[in-house]
């Protein structure tokens, strides 16, 4: 990994995902004389205070990553829906029309919970 994405890592750490405390870091050296940067959470009560794991490791949270995304795709859909005048809701045959101001005003409720 270069040296420019392993700062950005350092810079970005998230958070413990097990107790959402700030993680702590070290440098060991491997056996090319090389550094390794290791990560742990701060809290040594917290199970991942226990362990060192390397920054490219404690960085990567590939749920936490496709939930976020698919938030991301809900805010967006909303966002456009806040815009239109009228939306028809069900399969085929509109089975309600949802018209008016009482519609945008829940959108964009919604919206902004979404966007906390």
């Amino acid at each position: 990994m270069d040296f420019d994405k392993i700062v950005d890592l350092i810079n970005n750490l998230p958070y413990c995902p097990f107790c959402n405390t700030e993680p702590v870091t070290k440098t060991n050296w491997d056996e090319n004389e090389r550094p390794k940067i290791m990560v742990s959470c701060s809290d040594e009560e917290c199970p991942a205070g226990q362990i060192w794991v390397p920054v490219e490791k404690w960085s990567t949270r590939p749920l936490e990553d496709a939930l976020q995304k698919k938030l991301d795709i809900a805010i967006d859909l909303l966002d456009e829906l806040s815009h239109w005048d009228m939306l028809w809701l069900g399969e085929g045959e509109p089975s309600l029309v949802a018209d008016g101001p009482f519609w945008k005003e829940q959108i964009n409720k919604t919206l902004k919970k979404l966007r906390v």
